[in-house]
Formats: structure tokens, C-alpha cells, sequence
């Protein structure tokens, strides 16, 4: 994240920063799932890429 913002990853999920009352606003806005991570996925490279590709 810009500007050395933390994301905390917790056994709930994963909380963020309020990023949109920064005025940051991502392109790409990945929840990991379950699946993805037993497979060992990056999920957010995965969906850049198709973002890129589109």
C-alpha cells in the first residue's frame, strides 16, 4: 500500500486501512479465498494480470 499503510491479516479476515477517506482508491480489490490459499495462489498477481490482459 502507498504510503506504508498497514492491512493486518487475522483468522476473521483481513482488515484495511479507511483507504477511500485518504483519497486512494485502488483499480484491484482482491478478498483472498480459502480455495487460492490451500493452492497455494497469489490471487491478487492472478487478477492483475487479468486486468492487464483485458
Amino acid at each position: 500500500m502507498p504510503g506504508n499503510l498497514k492491512t493486518w491479516l487475522t483468522v476473521t479476515g483481513i482488515i484495511e486501512p479507511d483507504i477511500g477517506s485518504l483519497g486512494i482508491n485502488p483499480d484491484i480489490l482482491i478478498e483472498p479465498t480459502s480455495n487460492g490459499i490451500a493452492a497455494n495462489e497469489d490471487e491478487l498477481l492472478n487478477a492483475a494480470i487479468n486486468t492487464l490482459n483485458k
